[in-house]
């Protein structure tokens, strides 16, 4: 269970992502915003108290030098006033004379910020901090019980109504911080890192705790889910060392080990976080938090995870966990888990049948893809192939479909290595069929490099369709969140109806892209069993793929007229290994006389062989030729 400040706005429209405040300001006034104030007006009065500071944000390139200020018409000292200036903005940190008193800032050309500080008291109309209070709440009121598009449509109102606030730095940060972690649940990954990385940022030169652990754990989500693991965990580290962050932390250390939960569905290795996971869950039981019940589920998942899972504490956890009380996402889950922890193929098959279920209702990409997963491993233990490959083959499809999703291709890169611990048991029931797991490994990569090649922010076409689809989405799963409390049957006709409607909208996409990819001609495998498709005469195809959970990897060498023949190298493979283990692939194909008469070699790489030189190694241990 992933939680946040917004845990459950979910399904509602994404907003608009631009400039990371927005902030406008009459003219002849400098767009400021103002944190720190114990009570903020519109027109700039604010109360303070002796020893506070006060943070004034102006976004945006400014020229710090061109900055004047003043205290009731005497320039302050440096002592007074520091100035933070970057590209982004500039941060300026007043520490008042007085709790009462005239602050001015002046630019160059004529503009001007005026701030009237007084001690607290009685606070006059006008005071915009309780109507921001006001404001939150009924926010939370609308996100945790939507059940309609119109609780969406007024959510999402009240969400545009956060941003109208003209001062305040704190509502412009969580704001826009709302904004982003809708988009990071819709799938709307275009933006989303470098505007997590400027509200990260802001809030850090602010001094605003919660707000800079929030901005951190979010984003490690994202990295996580684009495959970006160590990045991820470092920020998730980071948000929990935050300090100053008070009965904040218990929820946040819930969202952190998210991260790390996340993580070990790809590498079993990674680290458990239950320890810390169980003292926020005690932490949060004496609190009588509603947020216990989603940090038992998160023990519940850890405990079922690993090399070794511990199935009798993931079972006592998920005793405790209420079904009934959790959303979509989180059933998906809790399915999964009891999946995981029985031992009757019956009761396994139809735990994953009611996640399947529900993964389709969220209309989530991820969860859909961590069934067919689970799926694609019962099948392939229960001595099905046939089944688990098509699992299998409807994930590739679908991360086909979200690569094209994200905008900075380094985001892409790491995406299209997340997924191979799955791969590579797809890749495991392909041992008598060397072409089609030649062409898997080929597939996947040559996804991976069309996606880097097609800049799809460039197609005003796309996007629009991009939005019409996103839209369309949310609108679904609103309308789907009450199916979740039918009965088996009845769920799976809801489901099947959804799916309809997903495949429709899907399609609409894929034609998008098809237009926007038009010079791109379909991909087809180079080879096929039939030898209709092949290598030329004297060439040679060399690709390989991981085999994580055996610690090996697999390579495949194709000649023209031959049957593709597999080799495994056993170890693992880290920088130093990587140009030895290339030698043994090259020695053992020499040795075996598949060298003979070769005049070229194509090689697809991927993982740590992007970067060995194949074509280097040949001509220095053979510079005779090989033959």
């Amino acid at each position: 269970m992933k939680l946040s400040r917004a845990q459950f706005i979910r399904g509602i429209r994404v907003l608009a992502l631009g400039p990371v405040l927005g902030l406008t300001s009459p003219r002849g006034r400098l767009p400021v915003a103002v944190g720190g104030a114990r009570e903020l007006w519109s027109d700039g009065r604010c109360t303070v108290r002796d020893g506070d500071r006060i943070h004034l944000w102006l976004e945006g390139s400014w020229d710090p030098k061109a900055l004047e200020h003043d205290w009731d018409g005497t320039p302050l000292p440096s002592s007074s006033v520091t100035v933070d200036a970057d590209g982004r903005g500039i941060m300026l940190l007043l520490r008042p004379p007085q709790p009462s008193g005239r602050f001015t800032l002046a630019y160059h050309d004529g503009r001007r910020f005026v701030l009237d500080l007084m001690t607290p008291g009685d606070p006059p109309k006008g005071d915009i901090l309780p109507g921001r209070r006001a404001l939150v709440a009924a926010t939370w009121e609308a996100v945790e019980t939507f059940e309609s598009q119109d609780d969406i449509v007024r959510a999402e109102a009240l969400i545009e109504q956060m941003r109208g606030f003209p001062l305040s730095l704190d509502i412009a940060l969580q704001s826009e911080l709302f904004s982003l972690q809708l988009a990071r649940w819709l799938g709307r990954f275009d933006g989303l890192q470098v505007g997590l990385e400027r509200v990260i940022d802001i809030s850090r030169r602010y001094g605003n705790a919660p707000l800079y652990a929030t901005a951190l754990c979010e984003r490690a989500l994202h990295l996580g889910h684009i495959g970006h693991f160590e990045r991820a965990a470092a920020d998730a580290d980071l948000a929990a060392a935050v300090p100053g962050l008070g009965l904040y932390s218990d929820q946040l250390q819930v969202n952190v080990s998210w991260v790390h939960i996340h993580r070990r569905e790809y590498d079993p290795d990674a680290h458990d976080p239950s320890a810390e996971l169980a003292r926020a869950h005690a932490s949060l039981e004496r609190s009588e938090s509603s947020l216990a019940e989603g940090a038992r589920l998160n023990l519940a998942v850890a405990a079922s995870q690993g090399r070794s899972p511990d199935l009798a504490a993931a079972r006592r956890w998920m005793d405790q966990v209420d079904l009934a009380a959790l959303n979509l996402r989180d059933r998906v889950f809790a399915h999964l888990v009891l999946a995981r922890i029985s031992h009757d193929a019956r009761v396994v098959r139809s735990e994953l049948e009611r996640a399947a279920s529900y993964a389709a209702l969220t209309f989530d990409d991820d969860e859909i893809l961590r069934v067919l997963y689970a799926r694609a491993r019962f099948e392939q233990e229960s001595g099905a192939p046939g089944a688990a490959l098509r699992h299998y083959e409807e994930a590739e499809a679908i991360v086909a479909r979200q690569a094209l999703l994200l905008t900075l291709e380094h985001e892409r890169s790491f995406f299209a290595g997340r997924d191979r611990r799955s791969r590579s048991h797809y890749l495991s029931l392909l041992d008598r069929d060397p072409t089609r797991a030649m062409c898997m490994v080929l597939g996947a990569r040559a996804r991976h490099l069309h996606s880097l090649s097609v800049a799809v922010d460039s197609s005003p076409e796309y996007v629009e369709a991009l939005t019409r689809h996103r839209e369309k989405q949310g609108e679904l799963e609103a309308m789907q969140r009450s199916s979740r409390e039918l009965p088996q049957v009845e769920l799976e006709i809801s489901t099947r109806r959804a799916n309809l409607e997903r495949e429709r909208l899907a399609n609409d996409l894929r034609a998008a892209r098809a237009r926007l990819s038009s010079e791109s001609p379909p991909w087809m495998c180079p080879i096929d069993a039939r030898g209709e498709r092949d290598v030329p005469q004297g060439t040679a195809l060399l690709t390989m793929h991981p085999l994580p959970e055996a610690g090996r990897w697999w390579f495949a060498w194709k000649r023209y007229g031959e049957q593709p023949l597999p080799l495994v190298i056993e170890g693992a493979i880290d920088a130093a290994s990587r140009w030895q283990a290339a030698k043994q692939v090259l020695c053992t194909m020499r040795d075996d006389d598949h060298l003979a008469g070769l005049e070229q070699l194509w090689v697809v790489p991927t993982g740590e062989f992007l970067d060995v030189g194949f074509h280097t190694l040949l001509a220095r241990m053979w510079p005779q030729g090989p033959w």
